[in-house]
């Protein structure tokens, strides 16, 4: 009977063009190849995983792998590497002890459907090296040529089980032990056929009725499978080795010893693979994405991308509480602190006129926050408190500032222009013509520096997030939504950072840019030159100065809504017109300097139901040549030089962002039609950013000589890096710290 078997499986794999096999190269080697073309009668030529073209005798050939049909050559090396991590020497235990169980024969290939859930020719190969290396549970009863039929041993060495039951290596396995094994195998079997009960329940619920996704998280052993379907889902296993374990069981509370047995008999049972096959599912990325769709766990539009980059969706409780006494918690304006940290013999931050030395290395994001005990505080003029603190490793210094200097911009007519949907405002603008014809410009920042401090719970999260993600379905900020809005963001007549219908003050670092502008609207071609040298004569910014400042914001517009004003050029919103022919002149400045219009056509899509199986989906066309859009973001640039001017004259050190010029002239595209088209053409040779945070760097396609991203400090982190860098700036402190 045995023959039979042997017979029938060796007449299913007669030798032929194409099929994979495996043979005795020597007797210490055995090589995968594919079979190419008879040589002679009996022999066949064969194209090795060494890329050797070999003639083998039927006698050399071990294993053909089944259910394979041409081969492709070039692809042996990638199947080796997948059998090897697939390879797993306890699986065959567990598989024995069913098999002795049975007093039942074994063939590759049903003992590849045991303990993989599957036949596949790498799933049979896998299990033809596990049982080729074998000495401890099975044994080769009978073989013909390459096949072979296998037995259970009838008592097994447990070589290897040390954590299983210390000092038990090279012991025999007792009646009990199996029969202990049994009935856990039993239990991990019965959860199973549970687990999939479930998953065809919420499969088959109505979409509005089907079970939350905080429903799985309930009991431990199913949430640790639906991750686990999760991970197999978003392709999250770094290799095939993760991916064969995915989705195993973990240990109930069942006494020790047997915990650490049911362990190695869940990491074993490769139970994902059996899970889409119980649900008649192939075993797939896509079908695991659509079965947690199916149950409710997914969203109907899952976004992947947010899974496979970890991009963090929701903040947890401690963050949460911790933002919320922020709010709730928050000081007085005239007693509102900031800490931030000195070295003994080097400061972290830099004063005036301070300058590290190029060695330094400047790594503020990664100090840790602790103080142990006070040793001395001294105050000087400014109210500046110094409090030395000393540890067994460490020592530092801890400065409080008290901001007491903000300056009174209540009165200014503030413009802040954003998307219509926009929930943290970090920028508004204010303008005003002198008597003497000149221009003032105020670009007011939000202030997130006086309320979260660095290092604190808060800052590292921000860190760990490092931007708000915009998407069409959501916004993920990167503080939590309740600190950055009422908080943080610049709303429309509000001041301070009072919570829940109280008066909020808005804090904001104010940029005072005084821009020389002439009377005449139409200025001769001489006269120009003239006037831009005044307008920009020492890196475009006549003068500027850095102040901390409170403000209460009067509009907030939609780019849309700040066009029309601009069209309809209203007497009483003169202050607007004034930021815009500002922003005129600084565009047509930085050309001069070399800059490129990048001001193109762009979309932005927006969808309010996502949830729903079939959303409303809205598609917005932005032109960036928009008038209010231009004003913006000329505004924004020269605020991002102003920061840098003023970190490179007081030797603060910046995330100063730079981008060389394209090798390419931009001339060479004078032939496209001048706007969206030609902007698009230029974008697509631009090199890459660059950064340097000892020194600005010349920014080519902005045109200038220096440039800082400083505008965005609720939604980005590197520039609220710069707020922090800016405040501390701010301090006068002793070069040398005390003793």
């Amino acid at each position: 009977m045995h023959g039979e078997i042997l017979d029938e499986k060796l007449e299913k794999r007669a030798l032929q063009k194409g099929l994979l096999l495996e043979f005795k190269k020597d007797s210490e080697r055995l090589l995968l190849a594919v079979a190419q073309k008879p040589d002679g009668k009996k022999n066949w030529m064969v194209f090795d995983q060494n890329g050797v073209t070999t003639s083998i005798k039927p006698q050399q050939i071990t294993y053909i792998v089944p259910g394979v049909e041409n081969f492709d050559h070039t692809e042996i090396s990638d199947f080796i590497q997948k059998a090897h991590n697939n390879l797993d020497p306890t699986l065959l235990e567990f598989a024995w002890v069913e098999l002795l169980e049975k007093n039942k024969l074994v063939t590759v290939e049903e003992l590849a459907e045991m303990i993989f859930g599957s036949a596949e020719p790498l799933e049979s190969y896998c299990a033809h090296l596990l049982l080729s290396k074998d000495e401890i549970y099975f044994a080769v009863l009978e073989t013909k040529g390459p096949c072979s039929l296998y037995r259970p041993r009838p008592t097994v060495q447990s070589e290897g089980y040390n954590d299983l039951q210390p000092g038990m290596a090279m012991t025999y396995l007792t009646v009990e032990e199996l029969l202990r094994r049994k009935a856990v195998k039993e239990v991990a079997d019965k959860e199973f056929q549970e687990f999939v009960e479930l998953l065809k329940s919420a499969k088959a619920t109505p979409l509005d009725a089907k079970p939350p996704k905080s429903s799985w998280k309930v009991e431990e052993k199913s949430w640790l499978k639906i991750e686990s379907i999760e991970a197999y889902a978003v392709d999250a296993c770094r290799n095939d080795d993760q991916k064969k374990t995915a989705g195993v069981f973990h240990t109930p509370l069942m006494g020790t010893k047997l915990c650490v047995l049911y362990r190695e008999i869940c990491v074993a049972s490769k139970v994902f693979p059996q899970i889409l096959k119980a649900m008649g599912l192939p075993k797939t990325a896509s079908s695991a994405v659509n079965l947690l769709i199916d149950i409710g766990y997914f969203p109907v539009h899952v976004n992947l991308d947010l899974l496979k980059f970890n991009i963090r969706t929701d903040y947890p409780d401690e963050i949460l509480s911790a933002a919320e006494h922020l709010v709730s918690e928050s000081s007085d304006p005239d007693e509102e602190k900031i800490c931030f940290f000195c070295l003994p013999s080097q400061l972290i931050h830099i004063n005036v006129g301070i300058k590290l030395p190029d060695s330094y290395s400047f790594d503020l994001c990664n100090r840790d926050r602790w103080l142990l005990e006070k040793e001395e505080m001294m105050f000087d003029g400014r109210g500046v408190k110094k409090i030395t603190t000393f540890s067994p490793l460490l020592r530092r210094t801890i400065v409080e500032v008290q901001m007491v200097d903000r300056i009174d911009l209540t009165h200014l007519k503030v413009y802040a222009i954003d998307v219509d949907e926009a929930d943290e405002l970090d920028d508004a603008l204010s303008a005003t013509k002198l008597l003497d014809g000149r221009i003032k410009v105020w670009i007011h920042v939000a202030d997130p520096t006086s309320i979260v401090q660095p290092g604190s719970i808060i800052d590292r999260e921000a860190r760990k997030r490092g931007t708000s993600v915009f998407l069409p379905t959501a916004t993920y900020p990167m503080f939590p939504e309740k600190l950055a809005m009422e908080g943080m963001s610049l709303k429309q007549g509000k001041l301070c950072k009072a919570v829940t219908g109280n008066v909020l003050d808005l804090w904001a670092l104010n940029f005072h840019l005084e821009i020389l502008h002439a009377e005449h609207s139409i200025v001769h071609e001489d006269d120009m030159q003239k006037e831009s040298y005044c307008l920009y004569g020492s890196n475009s910014i006549a003068e500027y100065t850095v102040e901390n400042s409170i403000i209460r914001p009067t509009y907030m517009l939609t780019y849309e809504s700040a066009s029309e004003l601009l069209h309809l050029s209203l007497e009483e919103e003169a202050e607007l017109k004034i930021l815009s022919e500002a922003a005129a002149l600084r565009l047509q400045w930085r050309r001069q300097q070399g800059a490129i219009d990048t001001a193109t056509l762009e979309t932005r899509i927006k969808v309010a139901n996502p949830d729903n199986p079939e959303p409303s989906i809205k598609l917005y066309v932005e032109d960036q040549a928009d008038p209010a859009m231009r004003l913006v973001t000329e505004m924004m640039i020269l605020c991002g030089e102003a920061i840098a001017t003023y970190g490179s004259c007081n030797n603060i050190p910046l995330p100063y962002r730079g981008q060389p010029q394209s090798n390419i002239d931009a001339s060479a595209f004078a032939h496209l039609p001048e706007g969206p088209v030609r902007s698009s053409a230029i974008v697509r040779i631009m090199r890459a950013a660059e950064m340097d945070f000892r020194k600005p760097i010349r920014h080519g396609v902005l045109g200038l000589p220096g440039y800082v991203q400083f505008t965005s400090p609720i939604r980005r982190y590197m520039d609220l890096l710069a707020h922090y860098q800016n405040v501390f700036a701010t301090l006068s402190l002793p070069q040398t710290l005390p003793e």
